[in-house]
């Protein structure tokens, strides 16, 4: 069992460094600012665009899960690029964590933002449940749905970025499988969408590489 100390330790760095990566401000904003630019154009007189069968809140759930597949391998992938080989080393020297167990260990830093990013299109979310008269019980249950792709999009995302040769590979790679996965489980049944999150982000974690083997010199942040 990892103790908790370590735990934190990694953690709360994870987190310090993210927060104060620019690029992790740019995918907030370009969430929110989508997901509202949505819901002014249906709104608006012309109601464009439009998905025959379904409302707007259904509508804009769907944009949101397709966004957060996008942006949130990005960051990922952009957090993995600035961790270069010494820094895997070193923390997992100070913190006396196997390369496996330290990958465990630094999937919650992404992870807290996957969920951030989630409850940032809250406030929207709301907006287009009053408008479309859906009961507000159902976004609750559909913000948390999204918090489970999206933490399971995180374990595909650094699964796939740490084997990539480059940045972009593995963003492009980490979003084809996360939009896979939306497009799969988007409308399924909610239990069926968990369990089916739960199974690939298993998976995902079987098949990780061990970090400090395979993290290459050409990951550089300014790649992407």
């Amino acid at each position: 069992m990892i103790p908790m100390g370590r735990v934190r330790a990694v953690y709360w760095r994870d987190l310090v460094v993210m927060s104060r990566s620019k690029p992790l401000v740019v995918a907030l904003a370009a969430h929110v600012t989508l997901l509202g630019t949505f819901l002014l154009a249906w709104s608006g007189s012309a109601k464009v665009p439009q998905v025959p069968g379904d409302n707007l809140y259904e509508q804009q759930l769907g944009l949101q899960g397709g966004l957060i597949a996008v942006i949130l391998p990005w960051i990922v992938c952009r957090f993995l690029a600035a961790e270069r080989r010494e820094t895997w080393s070193a923390l997992s020297f100070v913190t006396d964590l196997s390369p496996s167990r330290l990958f465990d260990v630094r999937l919650l830093a992404p992870a807290t933002f996957g969920v951030i990013l989630v409850f940032s299109g809250l406030p929207l979310a709301l907006i287009a449940q009053q408008i479309s008269a859906t009961p507000t019980p159902r976004v609750f249950s559909d913000v948390c749905l999204l918090a489970w792709f999206a933490m399971a999009s995180v374990v595909v995302t650094m699964s796939v970025a740490l084997r990539a040769r480059t940045p972009i590979a593995g963003w492009v790679l980490s979003a084809c499988a996360a939009l896979t996965l939306d497009a799969t489980v988007g409308h399924a049944h909610p239990a069926i969408a968990v369990m089916s999150a739960l199974a690939i982000a298993a998976i995902a974690l079987a098949f990780a590489p061990a970090p400090p083997s395979v993290i290459l010199p050409e990951l550089d942040g300014r790649q992407i």
